[in-house]
């Protein structure tokens, strides 16, 4: 399984959201982000990722180990 993503829409997401599709994915960043994504045959196809707020990075933290 792979990741895949249209450039212009990674553009277009990093420049209002400052943050890449490669970042939001885990190659490059280390901050919790929140991916919005689709599954296409072998695929996971990014749509829009941002920083995750304050309440997500809370309810990941309680719920990590489970």
């Amino acid at each position: 399984m792979h990741f895949e993503y249209d450039p212009k829409k990674n553009d277009a997401n990093q420049a209002k959201r400052h943050v890449s599709f490669e970042e939001a994915i885990g190659k490059t960043f280390s901050v919790l982000c929140s991916v919005i994504h689709t599954r296409r045959g072998d695929a996971i196809r990014v749509i829009s990722a941002r920083r995750a707020t304050k309440g997500e990075r809370r309810t990941y933290e309680c719920h990590k180990g489970y």
